[in-house]
Order: C-alpha cells, then structure tokens, then sequence
C-alpha cells in the first residue's frame, strides 16, 4: 500500500513483475471454485448470464475467451 497504493496503477506490464494480474478461467480458480459460485448464485435465485472479460496479457483476447467457454461447460453443472 504504502508503495503502490490501494490501485496499482502500473498496468499493463510484465506479468512477472506485477503484484497480480487477471487470469483466463481454468488458470486461477479451479474448477471447484467456479462450481460452488455458480451454484451459490443459483442458490439465491440468479438464473441469468454469465459475462466473460478477458483482460489475460498472456493469450490473445479470443483464445482466452474460447477457453474459458470450453473450462465453464465443462465444469459447471447445469442444475
């Protein structure tokens, strides 16, 4: 905090030299994870679309995307 403050404002840079930096699905939170959010937002009555921003600066925006579609279908359940 002291050095960076509470938004580190040296994005975009090297991702090994970031403090974090967002990820493609399937690279971050397993498939657990996701699983229990989606179930816990179905749980409380969001029955709604789920909306992918690709901000990973390691694969292309629509590789990551098409990841991340291919990481939810299969291992998020449909009820």
């Amino acid at each position: 905090m002291a050095l960076n403050g509470l938004l580190d404002s040296r994005w975009p840079g090297r991702p090994a030299e970031m403090p974090s930096y967002f990820c493609t699905m399937g690279y971050g939170h397993d498939a657990g994870f996701w699983t229990s959010f989606v179930l816990k937002l179905r749980a409380h009555g969001y029955d709604g679309v789920l909306s992918i921003e690709h901000e990973d600066p390691l694969l292309a925006p629509m590789d990551g995307v098409r990841k991340s579609v291919r990481f939810l279908e299969m291992g998020v359940p449909d009820e």
